[in-house]
């Protein structure tokens, strides 16, 4: 199958909140007003009023979905949120992360729908916990935190190479190979590893139907 990924950025305008009791919730964000802010930001940077917020904030946006992607999986993907990230789509929650300097993503294909679909984020940086986390020189000038790296969506085959992992082993030679899928492999799924071994040796494999991982090594008569 011919299926190209297709990515849609999400930054631009998002609707948002602070919330300095951690009293909101996705449901009650309909009955009180918002701001607009810019993402990707550090919401600190967004309004004279922010400039030294530590509390929860709430982000949220639409988004549509076109309906040739009704048989696709479909990811939300973040660049870095700093630091929590706890995340709704369509009211169902999907997913959280901690770490604010790492990308993530997640699996959203089961709470999306074709047309327009509602996205959530809650964030939360607490001072408390700035010693326990990497942070870099932002402290010398005060917090920074919220959706500050790009969002974004992708649509993907139902199908596909979710993970690889390559592993050279020096004391024999071998290159351990490692693939996860994103569901079990299809009859007459194929894989295809080429790596730029001293013997210039490329191999192709097929997949064991049913399977949701793959693993060969390179150079090992037995494989």
């Amino acid at each position: 199958m011919d299926f190209q990924r297709r990515h849609v950025s999400l930054n631009g305008t998002w609707q948002f909140w602070s919330d300095a009791e951690a009293a909101f919730s996705p449901s009650s964000l309909e009955l009180i007003p918002a701001s607009d802010v810019q993402v990707p930001a550090p919401l600190q940077s967004q309004c004279d009023d922010l400039h030294l917020y530590t509390g929860p904030a709430w982000y949220r946006r639409s988004f549509d979905i076109p309906t040739d992607w009704s048989r696709s999986s479909i990811s939300l993907g973040f660049d870095a949120v700093d630091d929590r990230a706890e995340v709704w789509v369509n009211g169902v929650q999907v997913g959280d992360h901690s770490g604010g300097y790492l990308p993530f993503e997640l699996d959203i294909t089961r709470a999306a729908r074709p047309g327009e679909n509602t996205l959530i984020v809650r964030v939360t940086d607490p001072p408390e916990i700035l010693a326990e986390i990497p942070h870099g020189k932002q402290t010398w000038y005060g917090p920074l935190s919220g959706l500050w790296q790009g969002v974004w969506l992708e649509a993907r085959p139902a199908f596909h190479l979710r993970s690889l992992a390559v592993k050279p082993d020096p004391a024999t030679g071998l290159v351990a190979c490692t693939a996860v899928f994103s569901t079990p492999a299809p009859a007459g799924a194929q894989l295809s590893l080429h790596l730029m071994l001293p013997s210039g040796q490329s191999i192709e494999a097929r997949c064991d139907p049913g399977s949701q991982q793959f693993f060969h090594r390179l150079g090992d008569p037995r494989a």
